[in-house]
């Protein structure tokens, strides 16, 4: 049942997608100059005494949709979609740029100032605002909702992978230690060094993001890179069997398995790449909502850049790293391991203890910022939920569970993650529905003028 509500929710999302893109006159896509002149621009009014910075938000929010996926997700899509999954993933990275584009400019319009004067706002203050009588049930529905993607899927999911890549490094190293001695000790540091930065609030989050984030995806671009230019005279087979892949399937490779069809490559690629930059889910715009600026379309424009590093940069260099590579990919196995398969890739060029190793900081990395990243979208809806007297008990829950994860079978957490982030899209897709057309066409308008003309919203007091 959950794989058909997940599978149904990937196709509204997608058609959201298309449907502002095409409003937008597909910005993303024609509005090139307009989107690299803004975030090389000066960001005029954004003040770091008074919030967060613009580029700390875009940090934050990709802390949050960075992660295993980005690795684990990609080898498997390629083992059961077959390569042709990749261009559909690209699909819907490039028609979620559009939905993320909105959900920003939704909140930005739509946000106000907490008691303390910082910003506060996100799908649920829209949602409020925006769907009449409907709108405070449906936004406190996605609240709670939110608060469950933390635990579940930020804090349970996140520590306990955490936990069981720590395990594979000793593994590779044939080193005999007791599992459950390694997934308590991982999950009580893990537990420390997330209360650390959560327990500072939205700019200590923000901070670490800021550092983290970068330094993550460019070690593991890096590597990638070195990969996929050993074996560089692949690339062009690569692109090649993802692009036949996606139109018409692929002839069996050595113990590969034929029949790989258009609707399997779709369906795999397009949910990963649409469940991986979580466009249309509404939890990102409560990073950027945070900036001191009065801009709301470069603020979504950076929304833009998100979904590309996510989808077409980050999951693009894990695929390449793959099919260059030339390893023994098992096609047809819906059960095969995509962790396993990504360290056998950048095995090919590190070696395999190094590869483990590799893998593991990488996962280190991504979901700590996830845990960090999604904690300040649980904070958010925790006050708007409970206001300020919430936030403790919600910290030290989270904490707790970050701690748990380490050492419980998370196999039913994942599907109640998966699951409240459906719920989240669901309450989030009627909101953008009934009034975000309008910030699309907007964007349209001024990609078409060929210039980034502000637009301001009024700041409420």
């Amino acid at each position: 049942m959950l794989d058909f509500l997940s599978l149904a929710m990937c196709f509204v999302l997608l058609s959201v997608g298309a449907y502002f893109s095409v409003l937008s006159r597909f910005f993303q896509v024609f509005g090139i100059k307009v989107i690299i002149k803004s975030v090389f621009a000066k960001k005029s009014g954004a003040k770091k005494s008074d919030g967060i910075t613009p580029l700390k938000a875009l940090a934050t929010a990709l802390g949050g949709s960075i992660g295993t996926a980005n690795i684990a997700g990609v080898a498997s899509a390629i083992a059961i979609g077959g390569p042709g999954a990749i261009f559909w993933m690209w699909v819907s990275g490039i028609l979620g740029m559009m939905t993320k584009y909105v959900e920003i400019a939704l909140a930005m319009r739509t946000r106000r100032r907490g008691a303390d004067g910082e910003f506060i706002g996100g799908a649920m203050y829209y949602m409020e605002s925006g769907l009449g009588a409907l709108g405070k049930p449906i936004a406190a529905a996605f609240a709670l909702f939110c608060i469950m993607s933390a635990f579940c899927g930020g804090a349970l999911v996140q520590g306990n992978t955490i936990a069981l890549s720590v395990i594979t490094v000793f593994d590779s190293f044939g080193a005999s230690v007791s599992e459950l001695y390694v997934k308590l000790a991982v999950g009580a540091l893990m537990a420390l060094l997330s209360a650390f930065v959560i327990f500072g609030g939205a700019r200590r989050i923000s901070d670490a993001a800021g550092m983290l984030v970068p330094f993550a995806g460019v070690l593991y671009v890096a590597i990638s890179l070195l990969v996929i230019a050993r074996y560089s005279s692949n690339i062009g087979s690569a692109f090649a069997s993802i692009l036949s892949g996606a139109f018409g399937g692929f002839k069996p490779v050595a113990g590969g398995l034929a029949g790989f069809t258009l609707t399997k490559a779709m369906r795999v690629g397009a949910a990963r790449g649409v469940f991986s930059n979580e466009a249309g889910v509404g939890s990102a715009p409560m990073a950027y909502v945070g900036v001191d600026t009065n801009d709301r379309v470069s603020q979504g424009i950076l929304g833009i850049v998100e979904v590309f590093t996510d989808t077409i940069l980050i999951c693009t260099m894990t695929a390449l790293a793959i099919l260059c590579s030339n390893i023994y990919v098992p096609y047809g196995d819906v059960n095969a391991s995509g962790m396993a398969i990504a360290t056998q890739a950048y095995a090919s060029i590190l070696g395999a203890y190094a590869s483990s190793i590799f893998i593991t900081v990488s996962v280190f990395l991504f979901a700590f910022t996830s845990i960090i990243s999604w904690s300040l979208y649980g904070q958010q809806c925790t006050l708007y939920l409970f206001g300020k007297k919430g936030l403790l008990p919600y910290r030290t829950a989270l904490v707790l569970f970050v701690a748990v994860g380490g050492v419980m079978n998370v196999a039913t957490v994942w599907d109640l993650g998966e699951l409240s982030n459906l719920l989240m899209a669901s309450c989030n897709v009627a909101a953008l529905l009934s009034f975000g057309g309008a910030e699309a066409k907007a964007v349209g308008f001024l990609g078409s003028l060929g210039y980034n003309k502000r637009i301001t919203i009024k700041r409420n007091p």
